[in-house]
């Protein structure tokens, strides 16, 4: 069983080597598409790939995954990013998978590290690992990125692009090796300035494909990045209309009405989940801040509380809490 890597890639001198360095002896053959970079990148492209081409950028990153594995010659198809690693034993694990396993594509854990704790669904790491970059914690999602050549799979989507799984029971499994991502390590790359690029696509994608999983995206990049928190409530708001992940959902629409100067709104949204059974880390906070805000320290105290018991022990943001758990208490003390 022939294993291809594909990948596309623009100016990612500074991701891109490590990477390839990381797959070249487990894999039988490397092919990167470039879509136009301007630095080192065809340098590196020539130095490690079996077959490099290029591809006319036209915001479509669905049509460059697709002609990259259309290049490729394997048996089996893994798709990687340049900010993305496998380690070699993981490599030794998707060796055995592919060879014993009678499927037709696999998802992969993919890890995106970070130390931020008030991510939703953010895990603290029980140990550190090499491949956490010192990191204390990851966020994990399962996405597909190996398949079989011949089973016809291919990508959809303008940005935030998805292999649809195959059909038929026994098709799709589960790998045990594991994606290590490092979206923010690129110094060259400033997030904000990504998202607000990527917004601009996904603002387009929408008017023909309005996903919910895709108004969260939208959502997010208006929040945390170009901060235009009434169009991150409209986006929350089109996805919860949709029944998309519903609880994690109004978190944000919560947090983006927070953040757009509706408190009352926000504080409704965040007691509706809290009467719901739902106790995210940032929603217990939010609620701790908006009942100070209204001179409610017993229900204040209470929040804090709450977060404290899911807050990793010995982080900052533990050490806050404590403080001001203490603030609160002396102040109902006096």
């Amino acid at each position: 069983m022939r294993l291809s890597l594909c990948m596309i890639v623009k100016d990612e001198e500074n991701m891109l080597e490590e990477c390839l360095a990381l797959a070249r002896p487990h894999v039988d053959e490397i092919v990167i598409v470039d879509t136009g970079s301007s630095d080192r990148t065809p340098e590196i492209i020539e130095r490690y790939a079996d077959r490099g081409a290029e591809f006319a950028w036209r915001d479509d990153f669905a049509a460059a995954r697709n002609y990259a594995i259309s290049q490729a010659s394997g048996d089996w198809l893994l798709v990687l990013d340049a900010d993305e690693r496998i380690e070699s034993k993981g490599f030794d694990v998707l060796r055995e998978e592919i060879t014993q396993a009678p499927l037709k594509a696999l998802a992969l854990e993919v890890r995106d590290y970070s130390d931020d704790a008030l991510q939703p669904d953010w895990l603290p790491l029980k140990e550190p690992t090499p491949y956490a970059r010192a990191m204390r914690g990851y966020v994990a999602m399962p996405v597909l990125r190996l398949f079989r050549r011949d089973a016809g799979l291919s990508f959809r989507g303008r940005i935030h692009e998805l292999v649809t799984p195959p059909d038929g029971p026994g098709s799709l499994g589960h790998s045990a090796a594991i994606i290590h991502h490092y979206h923010d390590a690129d110094p060259s790359k400033p997030q904000h300035e990504r998202q607000a690029h990527y917004l601009r696509i996904l603002e387009e994608e929408l008017k023909q494909r309005p996903e919910g999983r895709l108004h969260v995206a939208a959502g997010i990049a208006c929040m945390y990045h170009v901060h235009n928190y009434p169009r991150a409530v409209w986006h929350y708001e089109q996805a919860l209309a949709q029944g998309y992940h519903p609880e994690k959902t109004q978190e944000g629409l919560a947090e983006a009405l927070y953040r757009a100067g509706e408190l009352e709104a926000a504080r409704v949204q965040y007691e509706a989940l809290m009467d719901a059974g739902y106790r995210s880390l940032a929603a217990c906070l939010n609620l701790a801040n908006l009942s100070v805000k209204s001179g409610q320290s017993a229900k204040a105290l209470e929040y804090l509380q709450l977060a404290r018991e899911r807050c990793p022990v010995g982080t900052s943001l533990h050490h806050t809490i404590d403080h001001n758990i203490r603030h609160l208490k002396a102040r109902q003390g006096a």
